[in-house]
């Protein structure tokens, strides 16, 4: 794109981003006066003082905070697609087919280790294991709201009745959203915030665990646990200050559980990374997609407006380890974002590093003396506590997207979804459930598919495919689902059905199985397959030997180029299952 085509994209972006916020903010002006009111209360001192003074009035707000913030994630409950990879994955291991997909293909599908083991150690324990995803991923939303509550208050050394950076935790949108989902997000920015602190409070053996933990969780946030060494050890080592004893209590987890699992798991999988890292890399770097990335998830986030305070807070408190290390952390974990070009969920890489934020951002208001100064930098974080969206439901921009919205959850106990995906993965299990010959299915999101109808799936973006993940891209687009097999390698995968046609037209059509109004398109056409369903209400499909017989009386006057493209699509799609030389030899002879 030239540049000033690219120059005048950007302003159409962020005049769009800026457009549909102020929408959402509008709408949301009594929530905004309500909040500016409690937030001139908080600052004008003498007020807060004597309220810090009520008995018992710490836990209460705590208290109400957290049964709020439960009660507004589970309003926009949802189960994301990558959840139910985990689960899937979690499922297969706890039934002994290992820990893998699709039984038999030793492929590494998913990045958090961690998360899905707790999630199969409930399975274990004879739990539903969505109920049981849902349910951690709440008590570590509860628990980061508690920690960043904490942290304030060790850090500013003052009473305080409540935490605005825990309101902000348990309130911004990005935060509430992953909240539910069953991903590992919010976890990961609990264990992130946990490590820091601990690292703070000379508690390095808990922050060296917490960091493998983490590294367990999401592998890129072994950046944080590398930071946390640097900031640390460094300093002392150019200070000839003794360390190896501190340095052995932070390595110790790293030596004595991450480095076991590492290679285990490297032998189990015959890989040093997950597969989904090579599915996922584009193989360069991408910062107009991660920028872009970036400055929408902090918005929605609610963190653009609080930089102003973090900055004052930061200032504050440089002397101290915590601010020190997320002033190192924070930039290198975000240049990283932008280099691989962030995500496709809107703000969820950026959620670890929010309680950061919000806690020194908390930290400049309070150390500010001028109550004017401190409520105009206090004023933004009203903003973080809305559900303020740039994304419509179900709409992708810019490559990104609010993911909930495709996902809602229509039951949980038999978990149930909402949507296009979620309805074709119901009609072929209620077809092909209880069939003696199942279909193998391509699929884009082959989460909900895999955990409702158990199919092999062939991953048409390669998450599980280790030879699709590594295919080059000639073109960067949506991060993350870039890598699209073609009708040729869906085919030769041994696919059966496939939500996108196989062949070309006209000839897709006659590849089309309609269930309940429905297309799938097949790959072959096999009589033990398709016998399964045939005849069942709701089922439509072209019966080839009838169709091949018609077109033997008509191949006399079908043009010869024509002819052998339409003989070309029925070897493969019919007589490389069917022998059937007969009518084959019909067709060919009609030509005589």
């Amino acid at each position: 794109m030239p540049r000033r085509d690219l120059a005048w994209y950007c302003v159409a972006v962020l005049g769009a981003v800026l457009a549909r916020y102020g929408i959402v903010l509008v709408a949301w002006w009594p929530a905004i006066v309500a909040g500016l009111v409690v937030v001139a209360g908080w600052v004008y001192a003498p007020v807060r003082e004597r309220v810090a003074r009520v008995p018992h009035l710490r836990w209460i707000a705590l208290g109400l905070l957290i049964a709020g913030a439960l009660v507004g994630a589970w309003r926009l409950l949802w189960f994301a697609d990558d959840a139910l990879i985990s689960l899937h994955y979690a499922r297969n291991w706890i039934e002994g087919h290992g820990l893998v997909f699709n039984p038999g293909e030793r492929v590494e599908g998913y990045t958090n280790f961690l998360w899905l083991a707790m999630i199969a150690a409930c399975g274990r324990l004879g739990l539903d294991l969505p109920i049981a995803t849902l349910v951690l991923g709440l008590a570590a939303y509860v628990a980061t709201i508690v920690l960043a509550d904490h942290v304030v208050r060790k850090l500013s050394g003052q009473r305080l009745v409540a935490s605005f950076a825990s309101v902000m935790t348990a309130l911004s949108y990005p935060m509430m959203s992953f909240a539910t989902g069953g991903l590992e997000t919010v976890f990961c920015a609990l264990l992130v915030l946990g490590m820091m602190f601990a690292a703070h409070e000379d508690r390095l053996l808990l922050s060296g665990t917490l960091g493998i933990f983490a590294t367990m969780t999401h592998p890129d946030h072994a950046l944080f646990y590398a930071v946390i060494a640097g900031v640390v050890f460094v300093p002392r080592l150019v200070q000839r200050r003794p360390f190896v004893r501190d340095l052995a209590r932070y390595a110790a987890p790293f030596v004595v559980i991450y480095v076991p699992y590492f290679l285990i798991r490297w032998r189990y999988y015959g890989d040093a990374m997950p597969n989904t890292f090579y599915a996922k890399s584009g193989g360069g770097t991408y910062y107009s997609q991660g920028l872009a990335y970036l400055f929408i998830s902090a918005l929605v986030a609610g963190a653009l407006g609080v930089l102003p305070a973090f900055v004052v807070g930061a200032r504050h408190l440089r002397h101290t380890l915590f601010v020190r290390i997320v002033l190192v952390a924070v930039p290198v974990y975000l240049f990283y974002v932008a280099r691989i070009g962030g995500d496709f969920m809107t703000g969820r890489l950026i959620v670890p590093v929010l309680p950061l934020v919000f806690v020194i951002a908390e930290l400049g208001v309070r150390s500010v003396k001028r109550a004017r100064v401190a409520a105009v930098l206090a004023v933004p974080f009203v903003l973080a506590c809305l559900p303020t969206r740039v994304h419509p439901a179900q709409t992708e921009r810019w490559f990104m997207t609010d993911e909930r919205t495709f996902w809602r959850v229509a039951s949980l106990d038999p978990l149930a979804l909402r949507g296009d995906t979620a309805e074709h993965a119901e009609i072929l299990g209620r077809y092909f459930g209880a069939a003696k010959v199942r279909p193998v299915y391509a699929a884009f999101e082959i989460g909900f598919v895999g955990w409702q109808t158990r199919f092999r799936i062939v991953d048409m973006h390669g998450l599980i495919d280790r030879e699709l993940a590594r295919t080059p891209l000639t073109e960067r687009g949506r991060p993350g689902h870039e890598r699209e097999a073609t009708a040729e390698y869906v085919i030769a995968r041994g696919a059966d059905l496939a939500r996108k046609p196989l062949y070309g037209m006209p000839h897709a059509q006659l590849a089309v199985l309609k269930l309940d109004g429905h297309n799938y398109h097949l790959a072959k056409f096999r009589e033990e397959l398709l016998a399964e369903v045939r005849g069942k209400p709701g089922v439509e499909l072209t019966e080839m030997p009838a169709y091949l017989d018609a077109y033997a009386a008509r191949a006399a006057s079908i043009p010869e180029a024509e002819l052998a493209v339409d003989l070309a699509f029925f070897d493969a799609y019919y007589f490389s299952v069917n022998p059937d030389p007969v009518r084959r030899a019909n067709i060919l002879a009609a030509r005589r």
